[in-house]
């Protein structure tokens, strides 16, 4: 990366006394493994010797800070990189501000990683702040010990995880006032239109059940949702999915029951986690199943190695061999290229949060059935 006549420069311009640098350098060169590597990878990368002098940066980090050529970083210090705020004439790792520095408390050994951190650089002319994520780690060169300083700009995801708290919070505040609206209007308006109130107060239901789904996958993508366990029957889940589909604008001209041989025995689980996941393979089977026909639902316990205590969905519907194997996967859809959450989300909740296991058998001659199993305590 370091040309022939940046390196002419560098000497005329640093003297003697920057040979042994000069030395360094030669590691990082644009033909070596080392350079190769580093500028091959999509993370922020620069390089600084024990002397606290940068000896490499990596072309992205070259481009995002607006630098045209490696040679007007080499030599300086991570401070003038990162764009240290303090104003001391002290040399880099040297002042008192640098107690607190730290990528100085990485140097010196304190500490390997650091979480999210903010972080300024002079970015094409302007003090910029961006929150980053960064790791040191060390390497011998010949005789030398160098730092290899990488970190990945977190600014985007921080501001979108920001947002989508405001929107969620705003938009669930909305739809629940306007519900509450409707509500209370249903009970004066005459009786030949309470039919239609009463649709779009279960509407407006609807609606924020589904904005509470994608906030509750999107809080599970970013490990921030946390489950609320609790103790409760098996029957009790079952018969509370089963009512929330009585409903004819949710059962699409088709039946659902519950199967009479279904064990009712106690049983620790997110109670909310687990009814949105068999509400999504409710809603599946109901949308795949023809009209008239009925889809069952129950639990039973199997044994296997483990006990487990399994909830299943099923439906006479054949899934075909060629959609079967991307079921699960995130925004697969036969419908429309803008859903297939549903069953990315059963396998996201049920397998990293509740624990279970989430999966289906579909024959034609048994039809089709999801199903979840939740580790029983022995």
């Amino acid at each position: 990366m370091l040309k022939e006549k940046e390196l002419k420069s560098l000497k005329s311009n640093k003297g003697s006394e920057k040979n042994n640098l000069e030395e360094q350098l030669s590691y990082f060169s644009e033909e070596s493994i080392i350079a190769q590597a580093y500028d091959a990878v999509g993370e922020y990368v620069f390089i600084i010797n024990n002397s606290r002098e940068i000896v490499y940066a990596n072309k992205i980090l070259l481009r995002m800070l607006g630098i045209a050529h490696l040679s007007e970083l080499i030599g300086r210090s991570p401070g003038d990189l990162l764009l240290c705020i303090d104003d001391s004439d002290t040399e880099c790792g040297k002042s008192e501000n640098c107690k607190e520095c730290r990528l100085n408390k990485f140097l010196m050994g304190h500490e390997i990683e650091a979480q999210e951190n903010i972080m300024y650089i002079n970015k094409n002319g302007y003090r910029d702040k961006i929150i980053i994520s960064q790791h040191v780690s060390s390497i011998v060169l010949g005789d030398n010990n160098y730092f290899v300083i990488s970190f990945t700009d977190k600014s985007d995801t921080i501001k979108k995880k920001f947002l989508e708290r405001v929107f969620f919070h705003d938009i669930l505040n909305t739809a629940g006032a306007l519900k509450g609206i409707i509500q209370l209007l249903k009970e004066d308006v005459p009786e030949k239109v309470r039919i239609e109130v009463e649709f779009v107060e279960n509407s407006f239901k609807a609606l924020i059940d589904e904005i509470q789904m994608q906030k509750q996958i999107i809080d599970a993508e970013n490990e921030e949702l946390l489950p609320d366990i609790s103790t409760v029957y098996s029957i009790e889940v079952l018969n509370d999915v089963y009512r929330l589909f009585q409903k004819p604008m949710l059962c699409l001209g088709k039946k659902v029951e519950v199967d009479n041989r279904s064990v009712n025995i106690l049983f620790d689980s997110d109670v909310t986690i687990l009814k949105r996941i068999l509400c999504n393979m409710l809603k599946n089977a109901l949308e795949a199943a023809d009209k008239g026909e009925v889809i069952r639902i129950g639990c039973k316990v199997v044994q296997e190695k483990d006990s487990f205590l399994e909830y299943w969905v099923h439906n006479d519907t054949v899934i075909p061999k060629n959609v079967q194997k991307n079921i699960f996967q995130y925004s697969f859809s036969t419908k429309s290229d803008r859903r297939g959450w549903g069953t990315y989300s059963m396998k996201l909740l049920g397998e990293k949060y509740l624990k279970g296991t989430v999966g289906f058998i579909s024959t034609p001659e048994k039809g089709t059935t999801f199903h979840i199993r939740i580790p029983l305590k022995t």
